[in-house]
């Protein structure tokens, strides 16, 4: 979303200054679709590893009080 508004406004300010350029590599680039993060299996098990670790010390903070 972001990066289509900053393509609508260069052109747009790129019209204002009278400037009939075709796209530059950047707005071409802009375009494009991103491709997609696939977390892979030892993503996935840091995540997990990670939240355990976030539950634990949680836990532990609620037993001292």
């Amino acid at each position: 979303m972001k990066r289509a508004l900053g393509l609508m406004m260069a052109m747009s300010a790129m019209a204002a200054m009278g400037v009939d350029a075709p796209l530059t590599t950047t707005m071409r680039r802009a375009m494009q679709p991103r491709p997609r993060y696939q977390p892979t299996a030892e993503d996935m098990e840091a995540l997990a590893k990670a939240e355990e670790k976030r539950r634990r010390k949680a836990d532990r903070k609620q037993q001292l009080k």
